[in-house]
C-alpha cells in the first residue's frame, strides 16, 4: 500500500518555468508571483501582472 501512495505523489509533482515581463525583478517579488502563478493554476483563476508566460517542463 506504501508503493502505491508513494507512486501517485510522484505522479502529482509538477515542475514548472515562469517568464516574468520584467527581468529585472528581485528575488522577492518573483517568489511572491511564482506562488499567485500556482494558484492560479490550481484553482483556475487568472494569472498576475507582470507574468509573460508558464510552462510544465517536467511531471516526475
Amino acid at each position: 500500500m506504501m508503493r502505491m501512495n508513494e507512486k501517485m505523489k510522484r505522479s502529482m509533482v509538477v515542475e514548472y518555468v515562469i517568464e516574468y515581463t520584467d527581468k529585472s525583478l528581485p528575488e522577492d517579488r518573483k517568489s511572491f508571483l511564482d506562488a499567485k502563478c500556482i494558484n492560479a493554476i490550481r484553482c483556475g483563476g487568472s494569472m498576475p501582472d507582470g507574468v509573460e508566460s508558464i510552462r510544465v517542463v517536467n511531471r516526475a
